[in-house]
């Protein structure tokens, strides 16, 4: 997939390979939540950067069913979209962004909550995503969406995407119970 958009003169940077690193050893110089950030920021920059070659060749080669003049759509639908995620992301802060990225110590322990409420808020997310497209005409614009939307759902949830990341986590661990709790809150729930 092209999830591997290149991200050209941004080295200034969070190194996120080593933070992870360092964080999976309780060695924490950043929270998860601001790689994340960092990330989503640096790509959603490189899609409205000029297209380079090997970005171009990158997606052609994911998506053969893409042809060269759907790389504009493309690219401007993922950033759209990516967008959309740094929102959604922004309101699991709520008013404690500030606080929260201070607290890079006992990440895990810290931000539990906020980071449950990530799983949730992603999730929902990408649920609305897969409800929109399936009310979408076929159209080219439908299949350039599909190809987005398979990208994000794997920056955001497969084996290597943002949620997994958080298995890293020094003293990472979810409850059944908790596992319990996310899935009443996306299908919407309540305990009470």
């Amino acid at each position: 997939m092209a999830d591997d958009i290149v991200i050209e003169d941004l080295d200034e940077g969070l190194n996120f390979e080593e933070a992870v690193r360092k964080a999976e050893s309780g060695q924490f110089e950043n929270t998860l939540f601001q790689m994340w950030e960092a990330a989503l920021e640096q790509g959603i920059h490189a899609l409205h950067s000029p297209l380079n070659l090997p970005t171009a060749n990158s997606i052609l080669r994911s998506w053969p069913m893409l042809g060269f003049d759907d790389l504009r759509a493309y690219l401007d639908r993922r950033a759209t979209r990516m967008q959309e995620v740094y929102d959604r992301l922004q309101t699991v802060y709520n008013d404690d962004k500030e606080r929260i990225f201070a607290e890079n110590a006992d990440d895990w322990e810290l931000h539990k909550e906020e980071y449950i409420s990530t799983i949730v808020a992603w999730t929902q997310l990408t649920n609305e995503w897969a409800e929109e497209w399936m009310e979408m005409e076929d159209s080219p614009a439908k299949l350039v969406e599909m190809t987005v939307l398979m990208d994000l759902q794997a920056l955001l949830m497969e084996s290597e995407g943002f949620i997994s990341q958080m298995r890293d986590l020094h003293g990472f661990l979810i409850t059944d119970e908790e596992g319990e709790q996310i899935t009443k809150r996306l299908i919407g729930v309540s305990d009470e």
